[in-house]
């Protein structure tokens, strides 16, 4: 059976396994399987080059040949990585500095490297998992070459908009309005660290996949019961306790075979989000999602004062606005994010 990896499974929005990989429950079966995913170097951190007491920025480099032939085993295409320029390098310098204090450090003992790639990637970017001879957690990030050429609310807004079905007879848009001094590429860069940070030190149990397997063999605590009591799984929220009707709409990047949402939709979409602990429709997708983008917009709306605002226009006119970090029910999570990044 064809083996498709978990990270990039989450920005797509497809299933994992055909098997559970919870049925397995002890160390040494979850040894055995990592051993037999490593025979791929892709997930064998013994096979990448890297220097984990060098400066972040100096672990930028050009994809391996197996990561790029492994992402293009997913999709049939095929991926070529980018150098990043002396001014990109320097910007990137500038954005792994701005991180929060915990993912650097998290960065600083996991991450393998940074590979960027040209932009015929699907999405934005995603964090990997693969594994050291102890059966350590290691990292690294691929991001999409296109986040050098949008400002963070251009991407943020590009981002969104793949969620509803374009129908320019409308005359209806969304936007998110965040900042255009920044680049998407720190919005990414922020997002992906999150995910980083959540395999490390399960920030949210991971039910699914090599991350799975590595938490039963260390057996580490879950650390953020905000962000996992709304979760039934990593995929589904409790309805119980969320009340988001058109949750079950929203997708991404045309997959799931998205989009299922209407431009008409968008504002009831954003009431709905009003009532719900997500910080965004793509933290509803998914429980590490959820973490991810709470921490992302965490640190640029409380610690950077930049705003977020998403707006829907109607013949350019503002027909609806939702501040999310301004909702009560997000406003609980706040102290939590606070304690585990900065403190």
């Amino acid at each position: 059976m064809k083996i498709f990896l978990y990270l990039f499974l989450l920005l797509v929005q497809v299933g994992l396994f055909a098997n559970d990989l919870t049925s397995i429950k002890n160390v040494d079966e979850a040894k055995f399987n990592i051993d037999a995913w490593k025979k791929n170097p892709y997930f064998d951190a013994t096979k990448y080059k890297s220097d984990f007491q060098s400066p972040l920025h100096e672990r930028i480099s050009i994809a391996p040949d197996f990561v790029l032939e492994t992402m293009g085993g997913w999709d049939e295409k095929t991926y070529k990585s980018y150098a990043l320029s002396k001014d990109e390098l320097h910007l990137m310098k500038e954005y792994l500095n701005l991180l929060p204090p915990l993912f650097k450090k998290v960065l600083k003992e996991s991450l393998i490297g940074i590979y960027f790639v040209e932009e015929n990637f699907l999405g934005s970017g995603f964090a990997e998992m693969c594994f050291d001879e102890n059966y350590h957690a290691k990292t690294f990030l691929i991001i999409n070459k296109k986040t050098l050429n949008l400002s963070l609310s251009e991407w943020l807004t590009q981002k969104e908009q793949t969620c509803f079905k374009d129908d320019q007879k409308l005359n209806t848009e969304v936007k998110v309005e965040v900042s255009d001094d920044y680049l998407g590429l720190y919005g990414i860069l922020l997002h992906e660290a999150a995910h980083c940070v959540d395999y490390v030190h399960r920030i949210t149990p991971y039910l699914d996949g090599n991350n799975y397997l590595f938490h039963l063999i260390y057996n580490y605590p879950v650390k953020a019961p905000e962000f996992s009591s709304i979760w039934k799984s990593d995929r589904l929220y409790n309805l119980h306790k969320v009340n988001f009707p058109l949750g079950s709409k929203v997708t991404f990047y045309g997959m799931n075979k998205g989009p299922k949402l209407k431009l008409t939709q968008a504002k009831k979409l954003y009431q709905q989000l009003e009532q719900t602990p997500f910080c965004s429709a793509y933290a509803s997708l998914l429980r590490p999602e959820d973490f991810a983008e709470s921490a992302m917009y965490y640190h640029l709306t409380q610690h950077l004062n930049l705003p977020y605002k998403i707006k829907v226009l109607k013949k350019e006119k503002l027909f609806h606005q939702y501040e999310p970090f301004k909702n009560p029910h997000i406003k609980e999570r706040l102290q939590f994010l606070e304690k585990l990044m900065y403190e």
